[in-house]
């Protein structure tokens, strides 16, 4: 009620006509799936607390669902009781963690460089920083990594790799992520961890924001009020978000096809029983505190179909800032996006999607690449290459031949060609054909 009210009340009409006007307003919201999404976040926050012995009302939950090419908001879960607590969690900015990677990767082939470049995976200090950056549990992937294995395994020094090679990397991922539907607000700070999560974005924003991507780079302004009539019934009110290119097809495409890497072999991969083509990013994010120990403080998963684009925050505390590893699921050492956030998403789009025809994505399109991997190939990660770039060298190459080894088939689409935009001018799009369920990847 009160986001219908904002709403109208940015739209021109004033309170009295909006509390005793006599109108009649019609929501987006789509009343099975708004029931899903409660269903599904009171299910799983009861669960984890459970699990952990703890309060549920110091668990939140949000999810935030929309429509792609429409931008309407057909269901929003922002807490259990209004009256209790009258915090909406799905509007509120929180820390992003991981999830923000997706406008780095989205900047970064703005910028010039393709799913293909390569960056580091290992422990690294950035250019003019003090302190070296780390994985998850310092893990090390390897010298040189692509940003196709780097979006699946969600692997840090990578995007701050790319971020600092980038000329004001920073400034560019925020404008980038600004473009397709985030808007700015705490914790954006212009340095070379930007991607790594503490910008803040309600999940309503993030939802709209990835909706763009699955919508070919075009950004529609997310809604929840979809007409208002007059008491004769006429009607004085239609939404008509105005639609606008954030980014080009292909640059969308890309970006889609690294996120459908992130279901299908990396930390994504427990919404794969929806059984249809989906494309996401978790998220975890920390907090270091002074005795030496960290917190997290926020975990995400952020993903869509063709059609709909969800969001699934978890926080703690009564502010929003606890530590959610006392909720974390029985036998993790962390509360992991991929875990009790993904659950939540595949529980509610199991609603959501009912009835909606199967589509695929688009296949990639390469974008800055002079040459396109080969039909029946693809890139082989390596550990430790001896002719691979280091964090401070050009990633703007093409890859070795002797790396490439067959994974799926891909065809050329011989009627789309389209502009890279960069070195190469145009580029072949390739489709994916369907072989099964992938396998691979670790959790």
């Amino acid at each position: 009620m009160k986001m219908v009210e904002r709403e109208l009340g940015a739209a021109g009409f004033d309170s009295s006509q909006i509390s005793g006007g006599g109108l009649k307003i019609t929501t987006t919201f789509e009343k099975d799936a708004q029931q899903a999404a409660i269903d599904s976040a009171q299910k799983f926050t009861k669960q984890s607390a459970r699990a952990a012995g703890r309060r549920a009302s110091k668990l939140h939950a949000a999810l935030a669902s929309v429509d792609v090419n429409s931008g309407e908001v057909i269901a929003l879960y922002g807490g259990p009781d209004f009256v209790k607590n009258s915090r909406n969690w799905a509007t509120t900015p929180r820390p992003t963690a991981s999830t923000f990677k997706t406008y780095a990767l989205a900047a970064g082939l703005k910028d010039g460089y393709s799913l293909l470049s390569r960056f580091s995976g290992n422990t690294f200090t950035p250019p003019g920083d003090s302190k070296p950056v780390r994985n998850e549990f310092s893990h090390q992937y390897g010298r040189s990594v692509d940003l196709i294995r780097a979006t699946a395994q969600s692997i840090n020094t990578a995007f701050v790799d790319l971020t600092t090679q980038m000329d004001n990397g920073p400034r560019k991922i925020m404008k980038m992520a600004q473009a397709v539907g985030a808007p700015r607000g705490p914790g954006w700070d212009k340095n070379s961890r930007l991607p790594l999560g503490t910008a803040e974005v309600s999940p309503l924003a993030q939802a709209s924001a990835y909706a763009t991507f699955a919508n070919d780079g075009i950004a529609v302004p997310d809604h929840v009020v979809r007409e208002v009539r007059d008491r004769k019934g006429k009607v004085i009110y239609e939404a008509q978000p105005e639609k606008k290119r954030a980014v080009t097809e292909d640059i969308a495409h890309d970006v889609t096809y690294a996120l459908s890497n992130v279901v299908e072999e990396g930390t994504g991969r427990a919404v794969q029983t929806l059984n249809r083509p989906v494309a996401g990013k978790t998220g975890t994010k920390d907090r270091n505190n002074a005795d030496g120990s960290s917190d997290i403080v926020s975990a995400w998963f952020v993903a869509y179909t063709r059609q709909v684009s969800t969001a699934v925050m978890y926080v703690a505390g009564n502010d929003g800032n606890g530590d959610l590893d006392k909720y974390a699921r029985p036998g993790d050492n962390t509360f992991f996006g991929g875990t009790y956030p993904a659950l939540t998403w595949a529980d509610y789009m199991k609603t959501a999607t009912k009835g909606q025809a199967v589509k695929q994505f688009p296949g990639p399109a390469y974008v800055n690449k002079e040459e396109i991997p080969q039909p029946e190939q693809t890139i082989q990660e390596t550990q430790q290459p001896t002719d691979q770039p280091t964090p401070t060298e050009t990633s703007k190459q093409k890859p070795n031949p002797t790396q490439i080894k067959p994974k799926w088939p891909r065809q050329p689409n011989p009627s789309a060609t389209k502009s890279g935009g960069g070195p190469g001018g145009k580029t072949p799009r390739w489709r994916r054909l369907p072989t099964g369920t992938p396998t691979g990847g670790s959790g």
